[in-house]
């Protein structure tokens, strides 16, 4: 009687690496993630750079993962503002922040330098307003919808114990819209995401990211 409702979350990290690179200016983007041992992570942070290879081949993607040790797995904003501080010092023009309140931190520094931001797994323009002066999108997880697909088919009485997947076949992934930053996407750029979407829904191409 239990359902495990799971996310293919190396497809919006491919759909958000692409529109990084694509609007960088310099070539060079990053991504403050979680711990490396959990695969979700690992999942978005590699679909990232896939995605930036795609878009734009030649984009420099800056990656880490917060360190194991202590207490504050996920809850290091302080550590992920340094990291992606060092990031930007090192050219980055564009931020993921891949890690719940550490990557939250990796965001706020781009938010201080004037670069841009994406955020993770929910629309954080919503979750995360702190931020929305440089967040262009966030890689979601359409919880909302596996969510009521859940309940609905419980109230029906065809729900059956086991894992549920959600990709962006079933739209259950996919990117936050751009919000206030629309304007400063070119509408060449907007249109290439487009054209990614669909060709990830219609599985012309893959993210190449082994989940």
């Amino acid at each position: 009687n239990l359902i495990g409702l799971l996310f293919q979350e190396d497809q919006p990290g491919f759909l958000a690496g692409a529109l990084a690179a694509l609007v960088s200016k310099t070539g060079t983007i990053g991504v403050v993630a979680g711990l490396q041992t959990v695969p979700p992570v690992v999942h978005y942070v590699e679909g990232y750079a896939k995605g930036a290879a795609y878009a734009k081949p030649g984009t420099k993607v800056l990656k880490i993962y917060q360190p194991e040790s202590g207490a504050k797995n996920f809850n290091d904003p302080d550590w992920g503002k340094q990291q992606g501080q060092t990031f930007i010092s090192q050219g980055a023009d564009v931020i993921f922040g891949a890690g719940g309140q550490t990557g939250n931190g990796a965001l706020l520094a781009a938010k201080d330098a004037n670069k841009f931001c994406i955020g993770v797994d929910v629309d954080q323009y919503i979750s995360y307003p702190d931020v929305d002066s440089c967040l262009i999108t966030s890689a979601e997880k359409h919880l909302d919808l596996a969510v009521k697909q859940a309940v609905t088919d419980m109230v029906k009485g065809t729900s059956k114990g086991g894992i549920v997947s959600f990709n962006i076949q079933n739209d259950g992934i996919g990117l936050a819209p751009y919000h206030d930053n629309a304007s400063k996407i070119p509408s060449d750029v907007q249109t290439k995401i487009t054209d990614i979407q669909a060709k990830l829904k219609s599985g012309a191409i893959t993210t190449g990211v082994t989940t």
